[in-house]
């Protein structure tokens, strides 16, 4: 988990977002970037993953997420992108990886946001809904641990060719399997 020091102008343009909405009693926003790796992270590694991704003058890091919220804490979302959604900043991530040759097999990427101050919990769904998430193609929970869904390597892909789905209707001599995926 990374967190911006001092000032975040993410947290300040929700939080002035969410006041224009009318949660006037809002009282701060923290945003902190989660970054999930599959594989074996040892220290030495984790040393050099610190070293890529956090700006020791602007950030802190920590591996490991509390679960508890503060007790100030009026709502903590966590938000990651659905599995195949494109996610360029695990992308990259897998690719120094691979580079480097560590023993990561797959990257995630999101964020919690924790909003401090009074919120009726009858409009929470509308905060989170219009100004934390996009529904379309991030999960989210709320006051809890998101868990994060690594896509299937292509190694791991299910060969539909096994499963007898192209032996039902198989195509015609001569036409490029595209033509059937596109038809």
């Amino acid at each position: 988990m990374v967190v911006v020091r001092g000032d975040d102008p993410r947290g300040h343009a929700l939080l002035s977002d969410a006041h224009a909405m009318g949660y006037a009693s809002l009282q701060s926003v923290t945003i902190s970037d989660l970054i999930f790796f599959q594989g074996g992270l040892g220290s030495d590694l984790r040393s050099d993953l610190e070293t890529i991704l956090v700006d020791p003058l602007l950030q802190s890091s920590t591996w490991f997420r509390s679960a508890g919220l503060e007790d100030e804490t009026s709502l903590m979302v966590e938000s990651v992108l659905h599995a195949g959604v494109t996610d360029a900043v695990a992308e990259q991530l897998l690719r120094v990886a691979r580079r480097k040759g560590w023993p990561v097999h797959g990257v995630v990427t999101g964020r919690r946001i924790e909003l401090r101050g009074e919120i009726p919990h009858g409009l929470r769904e509308i905060l989170i809904r219009r100004l934390m998430v996009n529904p379309v193609i991030e999960h989210w929970v709320v006051d809890s641990l998101v868990e994060p869904v690594f896509a299937q390597s292509a190694s791991e892909a299910i060969d539909v060719a096994d499963k007898g789905v192209l032996t039902e209707n198989p195509l015609p001599a001569g036409r490029p399997a595209t033509k059937a995926i596109h038809a």
